[in-house]
């Protein structure tokens, strides 16, 4: 578990360093720079992935590539709902706090930032990449207490938490009065 959090931890940090960064270059230099060196990058990772040697046994195959398939689909669902059936329920847990907060995290965030706060859309792309960086800092946050708090979490406990930082997304209400953006636009 605390290997898992040290991964998400490094994995947060370049989420999270990435849209900062790009929604700062993004209304400093515009979109064409940015393609250009985002198409340089694959380029050099296309060149690097020529060297790289991965060593390869062939494996005796039992039957069909669709026997084998539903073979190994068999014992993976054997494993999960018999021998281990608190990772069908974390599973299951996740995929509904996905459902629900992906939508907000990939659809509302982008549209309230940059059509309902009145920023220019300079401002407003900056701010995303702000945002982005907030939402990646929860998850550092949220892989360090894991990584701190992995011998005192037990796995039986994690389907309800999903299950309750799902739900508690559901407590947010709109408030039709525009604070904010009022604010921001009467000083400019």
């Amino acid at each position: 578990m605390q290997a898992n959090s040290l991964i998400d931890v490094i994995s947060s940090l370049a989420n999270m360093a990435g849209p900062v960064i790009g929604g700062i270059l993004f209304s400093v230099v515009g979109l064409v720079p940015i393609l250009y060196v985002s198409a340089g990058c694959l380029l050099l990772s296309a060149i690097m992935e020529i060297f790289i040697h991965i060593p390869f046994e062939k494996k005796q195959a039992g039957g069909n590539i669709f026997v084998t398939g539903f073979g190994d689909l068999k014992d993976s669902f054997q494993f999960m709902f018999q021998r281990q059936p608190v990772l069908w329920k974390i599973s299951f847990a996740y995929a509904l706090q996905n459902l629900f907060l992906s939508s907000l995290v990939l659809i509302g965030v982008p549209v309230i930032i940059t059509q309902h706060l009145g920023f220019s859309i300079n401002t407003a792309n900056r701010l995303y990449g702000y945002a982005q960086g907030v939402i990646a800092s929860g998850s550092i946050a949220g892989g360090l207490l894991a990584g701190i708090l992995s011998k005192k979490l037990k796995p039986k406990a994690i389907p309800a938490l999903i299950t309750g930082g799902a739900v508690s997304m559901l407590l947010i209400r709109e408030d039709r009065r525009p604070r904010i953006s009022s604010v921001f636009l009467r000083r400019r």
